[in-house]
């Protein structure tokens, strides 16, 4: 189920708006964009952000290139992740070291692959 689903790489024009990435498709030939939103940078917040975990972030890029990177914005807070398989050209950025804290669900567990 898509909050905006553009399958046709004729469409042109914008949406201005809140629309999840996680429910949001646009065929990547299409001109068709939304307003303030760069595509490849995702949010993960613990409230209003595109996720609300990192796994889910990584998980849902499958396209990045050394032409198409990846940055994962995360906001404030503690995230407990199960273990991360990160991908080339994804950056996780956090708002700052003490701020920012990504643990692993579970002690014996790797948090990042």
């Amino acid at each position: 189920d898509f909050d905006l689903n553009i399958l046709h790489p004729g469409t042109t024009g914008n949406f201005s708006g809140n629309a999840r990435i996680s429910n949001t498709f646009i065929n990547s030939s299409s001109p068709f964009y939304i307003v303030n939103k760069d595509s490849q940078i995702i949010t993960v917040a613990k409230k209003g952000g595109d996720f609300s975990s990192v796994k889910q972030a990584v998980d849902y890029i499958t396209d990045a290139t050394s032409s198409k990177p990846y940055t994962i914005r995360v906001g404030a807070g503690i995230f407990i992740e199960d273990t991360i398989t990160m991908k080339q050209y994804v950056y996780v950025v956090g708002a700052g070291d003490q701020s920012t804290i990504i643990q692993a669900s579970n002690s014996t567990n790797t948090i990042i692959i």
